[in-house]
């Protein structure tokens, strides 16, 4: 638990280990306190914040999302607006990217929309490519760090 400027911020972390921020019992039980909710995860097979979990948010809650498009279920968030439930809601990704014309979360006043392009700057541009260029000549010269590739259980095999 952090307390600073008066924000109190608590996570839900399930692989939180030692010196993690105190981490909530369980993501229903953060959802039922927090006035702010933002979303950093991973895609996993379904959604993480669907009907249960946006039922179990604060009335007039906010909702951010800014991790992959499927983490949120779309149409259990379209209700949640419609009917008041939450509050509002902040986005840049969406299950269709980029959204269609007639994707119904364009048509909410209280939902602030953005593409997905915060590692789009000039700074992380050559960050960027200098670390994936670093990454190539340390393959060639058997020194990758396992932990940046994807697919690590192929490299023993080159």
């Amino acid at each position: 638990m952090a307390w600073r400027s008066e924000l109190l911020i608590l996570i839900c972390r399930p692989k939180a280990g030692p010196g993690a921020v105190l981490p909530e019992g369980s993501l229903l039980n953060g959802l039922r306190w927090a006035d702010v909710v933002s979303v950093n995860v991973p895609k996993a097979d379904r959604p993480i914040i669907a009907k249960d979990e946006l039922a179990a948010m604060n009335p007039g809650a906010i909702l951010v999302n800014t991790a992959r498009g499927g983490v949120v279920d779309e149409a259990a968030l379209i209700e949640a607006l419609q009917s008041g439930r939450l509050g509002a809601a902040g986005l840049d990704v969406f299950d269709d990217e980029p959204p269609s014309e007639d994707c119904r979360l364009l048509a909410f006043d209280q939902v602030v929309l953005s593409p997905h392009i915060a590692g789009l700057t000039r700074e992380c541009g050559e960050r960027m490519a200098v670390a994936s260029v670093q990454n190539v000549l340390d393959f060639f010269a058997g020194r990758i760090d396992p932990s940046l590739v994807v697919n690590a259980q192929y490299l023993q095999a080159t």
